[in-house]
């Protein structure tokens, strides 16, 4: 191989692991960022019947409001990570749930509840999403298990809920893990290539 084009090379290898570092770095230092763990709330769902169910919450965007999987995380304390689980949380029979969300650009609508004969209902936590947005739940407990909660009608909110739950699954970050390894991998293997073909 030519040395300029070894040079090049080299460079434009070295250019892609700054650069992956880089998007490495901004995703760890935002889990350390104070200032979004201000803007992660809590909410709690209570199961009062006697069947286990899953409860998928949904959120609102926008002024047409476009319902959407709501930013869940697996907690509130810093480093914050982002749940991979979008939605289906399994609440037992006579049990709670805690869930933890980023009210910064979306606002908590409905919470779509699965009963074991697949059956959706819903708790409306905010009839009017595109208004006053965006601001945490109030109240942010809700309880299910009166028999009052109205079956899903709505497409957007039923194709926020088949989202929901499919994993979240961060490529940007997987993309950005391989291109480091598979860099630092060429820049190792890169001598030794050249060293044998001198050798020859």
């Amino acid at each position: 191989m030519r040395k300029p084009l070894v040079i090049t090379v080299i460079s434009l290898n070295v250019w892609v692991m700054t650069l992956s570092m880089c998007i490495l770095s901004a995703v760890w230092m935002n889990g350390f960022n104070p200032m979004q763990a201000a803007f992660i709330t809590r909410i709690q769902i209570h199961n009062t019947t006697s069947e286990k169910i899953k409860v998928t919450p949904i959120g609102a965007i926008g002024p047409a409001a476009d319902r959407i999987p709501l930013p869940i995380f697996t907690d509130n304390e810093v480093p914050l990570r982002l749940s991979r689980q979008r939605g289906g949380f399994v609440v037992e029979a006579g049990a709670s749930l805690d869930i933890f969300y980023d009210w910064d650009d979306v606002n908590l609508s409905e919470i779509v509840v699965e009963d074991p004969r697949r059956q959706l209902t819903a708790i409306i936590v905010d009839p009017h999403p595109e208004s006053n947005q965006y601001r945490p739940p109030e109240p942010d407990s809700f309880t299910f298990g009166d028999g009052t909660a109205p079956q899903v009608t709505n497409p957007a909110v039923l194709s926020a809920f088949r989202s929901a739950q499919h994993p979240r699954w961060p490529w940007p970050l997987y993309a950005a893990w391989a291109t480091l390894l598979l860099s630092i991998l060429f820049l190792y293997l890169l001598p030794r290539r050249r060293r044998q073909t001198q050798d020859e």
